[in-house]
Protein backbone atom coordinates (compact mmCIF):
# COMPACT_ATOMS: atom_id res chain seq x y z
CA UNK A 1 0.00 0.00 0.00
CA UNK A 2 1.24 3.77 -0.90
CA UNK A 3 0.02 6.27 1.02
CA UNK A 4 -0.34 10.21 -0.45
CA UNK A 5 -0.10 13.33 1.32
CA UNK A 6 -3.12 14.73 1.50
CA UNK A 7 -3.57 19.06 0.90
CA UNK A 8 -6.51 20.57 3.40
CA UNK A 9 -8.71 22.30 0.61
CA UNK A 10 -9.88 25.41 2.58
CA UNK A 11 -12.25 26.62 -0.48
CA UNK A 12 -12.94 25.97 -4.09
CA UNK A 13 -10.69 28.75 -5.32
CA UNK A 14 -7.79 26.70 -3.86
CA UNK A 15 -8.57 23.71 -6.86
CA UNK A 16 -6.63 24.79 -9.83
CA UNK A 17 -9.83 24.18 -12.24
CA UNK A 18 -11.82 26.77 -9.75
CA UNK A 19 -12.14 30.32 -10.68
CA UNK A 20 -14.91 32.09 -8.14
CA UNK A 21 -15.18 35.60 -8.48
CA UNK A 22 -16.49 36.58 -5.38
CA UNK A 23 -17.30 40.39 -6.87
CA UNK A 24 -20.20 38.44 -9.47
CA UNK A 25 -21.02 35.77 -7.15
CA UNK A 26 -24.62 35.96 -5.89
CA UNK A 27 -26.89 34.23 -4.24
CA UNK A 28 -28.22 31.10 -5.94
CA UNK A 29 -25.46 30.75 -7.82
CA UNK A 30 -24.06 27.59 -9.28
CA UNK A 31 -20.72 26.21 -10.26
CA UNK A 32 -20.16 25.62 -14.09
CA UNK A 33 -17.85 24.54 -17.02
CA UNK A 34 -16.41 27.29 -18.56
CA UNK A 35 -15.11 25.71 -22.14
CA UNK A 36 -13.06 28.42 -23.38
CA UNK A 37 -10.87 28.80 -20.18
CA UNK A 38 -10.94 25.01 -19.33
CA UNK A 39 -11.91 26.02 -15.79
CA UNK A 40 -15.49 25.92 -13.34
CA UNK A 41 -16.84 29.15 -12.58
CA UNK A 42 -19.71 30.63 -10.22
CA UNK A 43 -22.80 31.87 -12.90
CA UNK A 44 -26.61 31.98 -12.76
CA UNK A 45 -28.42 28.74 -14.30
CA UNK A 46 -31.27 30.57 -16.29
CA UNK A 47 -34.52 28.48 -16.43
CA UNK A 48 -34.67 26.58 -20.19
CA UNK A 49 -37.85 27.52 -20.27
CA UNK A 50 -41.03 29.93 -20.37
CA UNK A 51 -43.68 30.19 -18.52
CA UNK A 52 -47.26 31.13 -19.81
CA UNK A 53 -50.14 31.58 -17.24
CA UNK A 54 -53.78 31.68 -18.28
CA UNK A 55 -57.06 31.31 -16.30
CA UNK A 56 -59.68 29.16 -17.59
CA UNK A 57 -63.11 30.94 -17.24
CA UNK A 58 -65.74 28.45 -15.12
CA UNK A 59 -68.47 27.54 -17.70
CA UNK A 60 -65.87 27.88 -20.42
CA UNK A 61 -63.65 24.15 -21.97
CA UNK A 62 -60.76 26.15 -23.92
CA UNK A 63 -58.46 28.37 -22.40
CA UNK A 64 -55.72 30.55 -25.15
CA UNK A 65 -51.86 30.87 -23.88
CA UNK A 66 -50.10 33.69 -26.44
CA UNK A 67 -46.20 34.06 -26.34
CA UNK A 68 -43.56 34.29 -29.34
CA UNK A 69 -41.82 31.20 -26.86
CA UNK A 70 -44.73 28.54 -28.45
CA UNK A 71 -43.35 26.92 -31.93
CA UNK A 72 -45.56 24.21 -33.44
CA UNK A 73 -42.32 22.21 -32.05
CA UNK A 74 -42.05 23.36 -28.59
CA UNK A 75 -42.39 20.95 -26.05
CA UNK A 76 -45.18 22.23 -23.83
CA UNK A 77 -45.71 21.40 -20.07
CA UNK A 78 -49.16 21.94 -18.19
CA UNK A 79 -49.48 22.91 -14.64
CA UNK A 80 -52.94 23.82 -13.35
CA UNK A 81 -53.66 25.03 -9.55
CA UNK A 82 -53.18 22.21 -6.65
CA UNK A 83 -57.40 22.84 -6.02
CA UNK A 84 -58.03 20.95 -9.21
CA UNK A 85 -55.65 18.01 -8.82
CA UNK A 86 -56.69 15.64 -11.44
CA UNK A 87 -58.18 17.62 -14.20
CA UNK A 88 -56.05 17.68 -17.52
CA UNK A 89 -56.68 19.30 -20.71
CA UNK A 90 -58.85 16.53 -23.06
CA UNK A 91 -57.15 18.23 -26.44
CA UNK A 92 -54.39 20.89 -27.10
CA UNK A 93 -54.21 22.97 -30.06
CA UNK A 94 -50.47 24.47 -30.70
CA UNK A 95 -50.08 26.92 -33.34
CA UNK A 96 -46.63 29.62 -33.72
CA UNK A 97 -47.36 32.03 -31.05
CA UNK A 98 -50.35 30.20 -29.67
CA UNK A 99 -51.82 27.61 -27.46
CA UNK A 100 -55.29 26.51 -26.62
CA UNK A 101 -55.64 23.94 -24.57
CA UNK A 102 -59.34 22.13 -23.85
CA UNK A 103 -61.24 21.02 -20.72
CA UNK A 104 -64.07 19.70 -19.47
CA UNK A 105 -66.16 22.40 -18.05
CA UNK A 106 -65.18 23.84 -14.78
CA UNK A 107 -67.64 25.49 -11.82
CA UNK A 108 -64.72 27.98 -11.16
CA UNK A 109 -62.23 29.90 -12.49
CA UNK A 110 -59.35 27.61 -12.96
CA UNK A 111 -55.26 28.80 -13.37
CA UNK A 112 -53.21 27.20 -16.01
CA UNK A 113 -49.59 27.60 -16.51
CA UNK A 114 -47.76 25.82 -19.44
CA UNK A 115 -43.39 26.16 -19.54
CA UNK A 116 -42.52 25.91 -22.97
CA UNK A 117 -39.15 24.68 -24.06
Amino acid sequence: MAWVKTEKISNLNSLSDVNINSITLTNGDSIIYDSTSGKWINGNIAPQYTEVTGTLIAGQTDVTLNSAAITTSSTIDIYVDDTFFGVSPVGMTKTAGSLTLTFEEQSSNMPVKVRVS
